[in-house]
């Protein structure tokens, strides 16, 4: 039935192809898409105290086994601050 229309009618056919091509680029011209929206990224932080220890001793003894730890168990893209 509305294929014998557009046969019949190829200018009608033609309008229509041709409003329905104006209202979508209005449409894609209009509609807000926003490609990268506003995150923040996931951030872990790590305190801990080591009373009466030297600044080297905290750092072999818990320092750098929680950086390799969060290396080894980062997720891909999300490294560990030095």
């Amino acid at each position: 039935m509305i294929a014998n229309t557009f046969i019949k009618r190829p200018v009608t056919a033609i309008v229509i192809s041709i409003v329905l091509v104006l209202t979508g680029s209005i449409c894609i011209a209009v509609l807000p898409v926003d490609q990268y929206p506003d995150i923040t990224p996931p951030i872990v932080q790590v305190s801990g105290q080591f009373t009466g220890a030297d600044a080297q001793t905290v750092e072999q003894t818990v320092a750098t086994p929680h950086r390799t730890a969060g290396e080894r168990y980062a997720w891909h893209g999300i490294h560990a601050e030095q």
